[in-house]
């Protein structure tokens, strides 16, 4: 996901840079100005994908302490049966 963030930038930027050379002023601005509003609405996808994959794993990390915290608990259980049948 960083890396077609990246490319995003950089084809923004060239486009930015092409304009600025070979455009004509009245057309630069208004290059300048869509360009502006596709970077911006670039971070704020980038910016909200990133807060969802941290969501996912923070989830994800959460339910791998679950099923271990589960595990020992069944294990500890299992433990405990098997001392008093011995006994």
């Amino acid at each position: 996901m960083f890396l077609k963030h990246m490319a995003f930038r950089f084809l923004i930027s060239s486009w930015a840079i092409y304009s600025l050379i070979f455009d004509s002023f009245s057309r630069t601005v208004f290059t300048l100005m869509m360009i502006v509003c596709l970077y911006g609405m670039g971070e704020i996808v980038f910016s909200s994908l990133m807060g969802l994959a941290r969501l996912r794993a923070r989830r994800e990390k959460e339910r791998l302490a679950k099923e271990e915290a589960e595990r020992l608990a069944a294990e500890k259980a299992e433990n405990q049966v098997n001392y008093f049948e011995t006994a």
